[in-house]
């Protein structure tokens, strides 16, 4: 909806969405990001279900530097 050039609706969180935990409530593999040592790690542990036939969510949340 726009109003006089400006997007007049919408909805802010509070905090973040959980897309790992949503992915893990439909049964795939779900895992979250928050230090860049664990970026690689955890991207090799999801290939494991892709592999498998099973959708992966890697939720990355690092810092802008």
């Amino acid at each position: 909806m726009r109003r006089r050039g400006r997007y007049a609706g919408g909805t802010r969180f509070q905090s973040p969405t959980g897309f790992a935990a949503v992915a893990r409530a439909c049964h795939a593999h779900g895992e979250i990001v928050i230090d860049r040592a664990d970026l690689v790690p955890t991207l090799r542990r999801a290939i494991e279900p892709l592999e498998a036939g099973r959708p992966a969510v890697v939720d990355v949340r690092l810092a802008r530097n």
